[in-house]
């Protein structure tokens, strides 16, 4: 029973990360503001100048924004290298399991 919980968890884990990765865009960086341009019109002198403002909009990447390695968590890669971690391990042990079950003898 044990390997095949695993193995539901981690498939589970690897589609909601994917949907919530698709939800957000599908980008290829985890970002945490979104850039925001404005045309400002001076009343003054009749010109358009741009106004660039960031907004707080966290956005699920594929990879992380920092090379750091407390950023890894917080990307879709992570979640997808260990579910499939986590479904390989619970082949193995379910392999395992059956092999050394058909050994016993009587």
């Amino acid at each position: 029973m044990g390997p095949r919980i695993l193995i539901i968890v981690s498939v589970l884990a690897i589609l909601i990360a994917g949907g919530k990765w698709i939800s957000d865009g599908m980008e290829w960086y985890t970002k945490d503001r979104k850039q925001v341009t404005e045309l400002v019109k001076d009343e003054l002198f009749g010109t358009t100048e741009k106004k660039v403002t960031w907004v707080d909009d966290p956005r699920f990447g594929l990879l992380p924004d920092d090379a750091t390695i407390t950023a890894l968590p917080k990307s879709f890669g992570f979640v997808l290298g260990m579910g499939t971690v986590g479904i390989i391990a619970g082949m193995l042990w379910s392999r395992r399991k059956t092999r050394t079950s058909s050994n016993r003898t009587p």
